[in-house]
């Protein structure tokens, strides 16, 4: 098994920044780990010119665009990937129509760049992915499982359909800043955790929710315990 700590690697060269992915890991995994791989590394990135190599495993075409959203987010624009001459001046981008529709029902993982506003509604038949804040009246439900690169402010439905206790104890939900209305996996729901918190700095830290002996458990995000529920 790779060690967590070599899921993504990040390495200073004189004229660029190196980004290694581990390619025997599930795509959910690295994002999460590269966007904290990110903050943590994030002084490199004072001098705006510089280049990030990304490369280590072959990458979809959606799997680029989520990985340069993220990077926008952090106003790092010159990016490359070995494999390819993709520009990273494109990014992904649902369109407008698509923005002011209600009710968005994907038949795969779903991958949503921008913030998901009170009304809408994702619907996905496998995993969610949301590159962006989750506002208050907002929901997403998905089959598998939920990851907000973003603060959670809405309701998330995870491991929908999922009745068998072996289905969902491998189901679980990300999000950058918890701090949800609603939140589910399951059958199983958890009171919002709003009220719990007195202090809302706490509510806006990355943690992770799954299922712990019948109930939802609030935790920080461990890759560790993520690359065994996904056995």
């Amino acid at each position: 098994m790779v060690a967590i700590n070599d899921l993504v690697i990040f390495r200073r060269q004189p004229d660029n920044v190196s980004v290694i992915l581990d390619d025997t890991i599930d795509f959910e995994n690295i994002i999460v780990e590269f966007a904290q791989k990110l903050d943590d590394n994030i002084n490199i990135f004072e001098d705006i010119n510089i280049n990030m190599n990304i490369k280590g495993r072959k990458l979809e075409q959606a799997q680029k665009e989520i990985l340069l959203e993220i990077l926008s987010n952090k106003n790092i624009m010159q990016v490359s990937f070995q494999d390819t001459n993709y520009k990273a001046n494109t990014f992904f981008r649902q369109n407008k129509d698509k923005q002011n529709q209600q009710v968005m029902k994907y038949s795969k993982t779903c991958y949503w760049a921008g913030v998901l506003r009170s009304g809408q509604e994702i619907v996905s038949e496998g995993s969610a992915i949301i590159i962006g804040d989750v506002n208050p009246g907002a929901i997403i439900r998905a089959r598998e499982n939920i990851i907000v690169v973003g603060n959670l402010n809405g309701q998330a439905f995870a491991g929908n359909n999922a009745d068998k206790s072996d289905e969902l104890d491998k189901i679980y939900i990300i999000a950058y800043g918890m701090n949800p209305e609603q939140i589910a996996i399951g059958r199983i729901l958890s009171q919002s955790i709003r009220s719990n918190k007195k202090n809302s700095d706490e509510l806006y830290f990355p943690k992770m929710a799954y299922l712990n002996e019948g109930t939802i458990k609030f935790d920080k995000i461990d890759v560790k315990r993520m690359q065994f529920m996904l056995k």
